[in-house]
This record gives structure tokens, sequence and C-alpha cells, in this order.
């Protein structure tokens, strides 16, 4: 004997015997089962359940004759309301509700009990201990006796609407940043055209100023768009001109803002390329040294020092190149800089006072 399920859902007691009469062979007889339908019930009971579960769905009942809804287990563990208080009306459970979402909610909940309309809404819902989380609600009425009730779903998808947050704000940053730096490019050409009268060159320098950009970019989109340190951001550019052993690159942690950190990866790659050009990279026992602290004055600055040495004779330039235009426009201007050179013989040594409030993370750019 054996309780088998047809295609139409309904169970049987299948029942074999051995049919000894004749040529032999066996009877099978099916008998239906009298719980058939409890059992189909149960196991759908089951099955939705399960599926619940895995889910992490709950599900809630609303009365609209009673003006209350009542919830299962998972729902009251989602919304944080108690299972034993497990009735609530709906104005209590609206107050909840976001103040900008209310509205919305109500109008959708009147469509569905009067129109039949789904409900299929994402709401911000405050929990009893104060936090609030994103609700995914659906439901769609039944009718009983030509009475209305709203069956319905929900689920906390707060992580979901936080990731898809994320997505539209690093989107945004991202464009931003293209096209700041299309802008930086563009004008990085103008000058450099104006710098250099010979188009070999003029390549040559233009190309080393795009590799410093995307060194940059690098930085940013490794931190996530948040801003390098400084540390890390001057060290790139020193390395793709010098040894690390001929680099000495010292202060404490201090986080960039992004934009503070395009204008000062700029800054740097110019102080380098003209130490590798005329400067103390330009000989085999020159090095750099790079050093920084913040002052402890109310407003508070960036105190920051560039130190060449071990580099051949050092003279005073006729005029500036695109380098000084550089630290002229942007770090002067841009970032509010007060910078100072000293070109003494041993080596140029550059001197800059920036305002913290234009350079470190979270700063307004």
């Amino acid at each position: 004997m054996r309780e088998v399920r047809d295609d139409d859902g309904r169970y049987f007691t299948r029942k074999v015997e051995p049919y000894t009469s004749g040529v032999g062979g066996v009877i099978v007889t099916y008998e239906p089962s009298d719980n058939s339908e409890q059992i189909v019930a149960a196991h759908d009971q089951i099955v939705q359940s399960l599926a619940a579960g895995m889910a992490q769905i709950g599900v809630w009942i609303f009365d609209p004759q009673a003006g209350e809804a009542s919830w299962d287990e998972r729902s009251a563990r989602i919304t944080g309301l108690e299972k034993e208080h497990n009735a609530i009306s709906e104005e209590s459970f609206a107050e909840r509700i976001a103040s900008g979402d209310r509205t919305r909610f109500r109008s959708a909940m009147d469509a569905a009990i009067h129109e039949g309309a789904q409900l299929d809404l994402e709401l911000r819902f405050k929990k009893p201990e104060g936090d609030t989380i994103w609700l995914r609600i659906r439901g769609e009425r039944a009718m009983r006796g030509g009475t209305p009730t709203l069956v319905c779903i929900l689920a906390d998808v707060s992580e979901t609407e936080a990731n898809r947050s994320r997505s539209t704000f690093m989107m945004r940053e991202l464009d931003h940043r293209v096209n700041n730096l299309l802008a930086i490019i563009l004008s990085i050409a103008e000058v450099s055209a104006r710098s250099n009268t010979d188009l070999q060159t003029y390549a040559k320098e233009f190309r080393a100023r795009l590799e410093s950009i995307a060194r940059t970019h690098s930085l940013l989109a490794h931190g996530g768009w948040s801003g390098p340190p400084l540390k890390a951001l001057i060290e790139k550019e020193l390395n793709a001109h010098a040894a690390s052993n001929r680099v000495e690159v010292d202060g404490p942690e201090l986080i960039l803002s992004p934009g503070a950190a395009q204008s000062l990866a700029m800054f740097f790659h110019e102080l380098a390329a003209n130490a590798a050009k005329h400067g103390a990279l330009s000989s085999h026992d020159g090095r750099i040294d790079v050093s920084w602290g913040i002052a402890t004055d109310d407003e508070g600055a960036l105190e920051l020092c560039w130190q060449e040495s071990g580099g051949p004779l050092v003279v005073h330039p006729e005029r500036d190149g695109y380098g000084g235009k550089v630290i002229n426009r942007i770090i002067g201007r841009q970032l509010q800089a007060d910078v100072t050179t000293q070109w003494h013989e041993e080596g140029m040594c550059l001197k800059a006072q920036i305002p913290l409030a234009k350079i470190i993370q979270n700063a307004t750019e």
C-alpha cells in the first residue's frame, strides 16, 4: 500500500495484491484518501512558509471594516512591532511611515481596497526603537462575501535602497569628475602649447601630464572616490621620476578631498618633472625630501616643504615655465596657498601653507 497523488493534486491509497486465479498476476486498486484536501492544503502551507522564510518576507492582512491590520511573526520582526500585539489601526501604522511617503501610502491603500488596484510600494518606516528602514509592500484585494480584505507581503529592502543610493552617488560623482578632468586636460593642452614651440617637446610633456592625471584618477577610483592619503599621492608622483632611495616623504596622515588631490597631484608632478629636467633628480647624487605638518593656529593649515639637494648648481630662472604657472594658478588661486620659493645654490626649496579647509576630505570643493 502506498499514498500517491494524481495530476490534479488529489491523493489516493494505492493497493497492490497478488491475483492467483488462472494465469496469475496482481490486482491494483486506488481509493481516494479521506484527508486529500487537508494534505494538499498542509503541503501548500509548508511550501509558502518555506518560501517566505527564504526570502525574509512577512505577511499581513488589512481589514478595512475593522480598520486594523494583523501580521505574522516575520512581519513583526521586520517592522519591530511585537507579535503579541498583532492588531494595529491603519492610522497607527501610517504614523510610522515617513511623512513624505504617507500620502502615497494612503492613496495606494484606498485604490487597492475600493478599486482592486495592485498595491506595490517602497517607503520609509520608523521602527519602535527609532531606526528607519525601507519597506517594500505588495498586496492584492480579496473579496469574501462581498467584503474586501487586503492581503499583503512586506520585506525590508534597506540594503537594496542603500546600494541604489550609492550607485546614484557614484554616477553623479563620476560625471562630475569626468567634466573636471576634461576641463583640466583642455587647460593643460592650451598652456603647454604656449610654453613650447617644439612639437616633439610639447607632445612629450603633454603625455607626462596626462599620465599624472591618470595616476591620480587611479588613486581616487581605488579609494571609492573618497580621496587619497597625501603621502600616497606624493609617493606615486615622485616614484614616476625617481627611485625610492632618492626620495624621502614624511608627515602626519592626511586624507585629501578628491578635488584637492587632483590639484596637488599636478603640483607635485610639475615639481618632480622640473627636478628631473633641471634640479636634483637630473644628477645621480641628487635627492628630494618632502615633509609636512599641521599648523596649530585657529584656522589650521598644511605646512609643506619641498627640499632638493645634491643636484647641479641652482640659479634663479629668468621666467616661469608651465610648472610655475601651475603653482601660481592651481595652488595659489584654487587652494589659496601661500607659496615661497628659495633658489639656494645647493638646491631649490619650496614652502607652501595651504588652508586645511581647502584640501581635507569632506571639505567643500
